[in-house]
């Protein structure tokens, strides 16, 4: 019985594509797309994509923005996007189309979000920073009323010269700036009767809070809070009765800046000015209000502007192209101002941050000119490594546009590498470290409630990816390139590829596999289609042709990605032959 050497791979891994054949190991693909490795090693399609909305959002904007919103009064998770000149409102049922929360805004800018109790915020560095509280769509922070009018009312009661001033109080806790005092008033035994200020509220304010000074004083001290819907108050209050450990507040202070980025960090919003080095922060619990010195310069002396910020590992991470900062502590009173940059790898997409758990260590990962890189909180580390020739195409004009999220034990990126917006997805393997590719971009990503992955694409539409079914015209191509491998032979002769086995399922299409010897697609390239198997794990076996001598030997597999396609294991049996 003539014995034929064989090679049997039963493992399959994700790409690496930088470096050359011989360094890449026999499990990893040189190339491919729009394919997954299970847990297992199996080679499978990936899934399909859907259109969550049934129908494009009004003018067919390109989508932006994602963001997920819970209320404490609703058991439904919200889907907010930005898209066009608007921010939108996803409907919790199908076919959940979106309908406007915010018009007007400068058109095809970035929002980027956080949640506070109940109440999202929202910034774009251009227009002013934006609010939502599941009802009012609404500008943040919580203004200045007019002064109040005053007018002296019945008998009996105060004597002397008073001046009020009022305020307006959000959510019944977070109150603003008082306002400019009233005029003068000055009654002889007399109670005194106040007018809620004339400008109209925000939708969010919930009470007007009454200061008034004692007979001949300038200090303002709290009367009353008044719930909003009531015009008028009456006060009666005698100067000893005055709230005097609760004085007119003068630095609750809306945002100072349309900021470009948002974070929450010990439960305070930080907000990073346009352009800058420059943060501000609320107050501890008080999103809306930001006292005049609660700012601080990150490094101006390196002359780069912030670039993103991320709350993790217990610190609030902030990032430039090209350096790393770190604000320490858990309040003003022990706040660590950054002076020192830990990395010069710092990020050049701010909506790249992600934090997640690699291989079992808490990290961020972000994106660098050099590649997708890892903060472990010691040090900066490539984990890109094994797509770098893919890295190395990224458009730097464009970079600023990339756009991660972890989903699971993955995080997946879109960037651009031609034309001027993200064009490929390429997914990490949090686990394995392995990588995978799709062809196409996403403008934003988000973690949906159940674990699902949203995008946001052109043209005003929402995507789940990854789903059980699609919806598009065509099936996807999806492609895996094996290594050239190398099999051994005695010296003087060569290997002639003689038979190729496969275990594998194929529900509904065909699977092709396509094999090059050599590298010579002209002249030692063979392809065998396989009909659809059914979907029980099948063992299929060919012979080769003859003309499939020589050294290397790689192999491709494609098929329509969505059609349930299964590679278990495959086999290449070959023979030694002299060479000629």
């Amino acid at each position: 019985m003539t014995y034929w050497p064989s090679y049997r791979q039963n493992n399959f891994r994700g790409i690496n594509n930088k470096t050359d054949d011989f360094r890449i190991e026999n499990e990893e693909a040189s190339d491919g797309k729009n394919f997954l490795v299970d847990d297992e090693g199996t080679l499978k399609s990936r899934p399909g994509r859907a259109k969550r909305n049934g129908t494009a959002i009004s003018g067919t904007p390109d989508v932006l923005s994602l963001f997920r919103y819970y209320h404490s009064d609703d058991s439904t998770v919200k889907l907010i996007a930005s898209a066009g000149t608007d921010i939108w409102l996803g409907a919790e049922t199908t076919p959940f189309n979106f309908t406007s929360l915010e018009t007007s805004l400068t058109s095809n800018v970035k929002w980027r979000f956080v949640q506070f109790r109940d109440k999202v915020f929202g910034c774009n560095g251009t227009d002013s920073n934006w609010k939502y509280d599941g009802t009012n769509a609404i500008v943040m922070g919580v203004e200045v009323p007019n002064a109040p009018a005053v007018a002296i009312g019945a008998s009996t009661g105060l004597t002397g010269d008073y001046y009020y001033k009022v305020s307006w109080q959000v959510d019944s806790y977070e109150e603003g700036d008082a306002s400019v005092a009233s005029s003068l008033i000055q009654p002889s035994n007399e109670d005194i009767t106040v007018t809620k200020p004339t400008n109209t509220p925000e939708g969010d304010v919930t009470d007007w809070i009454i200061y008034r000074t004692k007979a001949g004083g300038s200090l303002y001290y709290k009367v009353a809070s008044v719930a909003i819907g009531t015009g008028t108050y009456t006060d009666s209050t005698t100067d000893a009765n005055l709230d005097t450990a609760s004085e007119a507040p003068t630095d609750n202070n809306v945002p100072p800046v349309n900021a470009d980025f948002i974070a929450l960090h010990h439960r305070y919003v930080f907000l990073v000015d346009k352009d800058t080095s420059r943060i501000y922060f609320s107050k501890q619990d008080y999103p809306e209000t930001y006292p005049a010195a609660n700012y601080f310069d990150v490094m101006e002396k390196d002359g780069e502007n912030l670039n993103g910020i991320i709350s993790s590992q217990g610190g609030l991470w902030l990032f430039k192209k090209n350096n790393l900062y770190l604000l320490s502590g858990n309040d003003t009173t022990d706040f660590g101002i950054p002076t020192n940059s830990y990395t010069h790898y710092g990020c050049y997409a701010a909506d790249s941050i992600k934090d997640c758990t690699l291989q079992g260590m808490n990290v961020i990962l972000y994106l660098h000119k050099t590649g997708v890189r890892m903060w472990n909180g010691a040090s900066s580390q490539l984990v890109s490594r094994k797509i770098q020739t893919t890295i190395d195409t990224i458009d730097l004009d464009y970079i600023d546009k990339a756009e991660a999220e972890v989903v699971g034990d993955e995080y997946w990126i879109s960037f651009c590498t031609s034309g001027t917006s993200n064009n490929e997805t390429w997914v990490l393997n949090l686990l394995d470290g392995g990588w995978r590719k799709y062809d196409f971009g996403c403008n934003a990503l988000l973690e949906w409630k159940d674990g699902t992955l949203m995008s946001g694409q052109n043209s005003g539409w929402v995507y789940t990816e990854d789903t059980g079914t699609t919806d598009l015209s065509a099936n996807i191509s999806a492609e895996y390139y094996t290594k050239n491998y190398t099999f051994p032979h005695e010296a003087g002769n060569t290997n002639r590829y003689r038979e190729f086995s496969l275990w594998a399922s194929l529900a509904t299409d065909d699977l092709s596999v396509n094999f090059v010897v050599d590298n010579d697609s002209t002249n030692k390239s063979f392809t065998k289609t396989l009909s659809a198997i059914g979907s029980t794990l099948v063992k299929k076996r060919f012979s080769l042709p003859q003309f499939l001598t020589g050294e290397l030997i790689k192999i491709k597999f494609s098929w329509a990605s969505q059609n349930a396609c299964e590679v278990r294991a495959f086999e290449v049996r070959y023979m030694q032959i002299p060479r000629r």
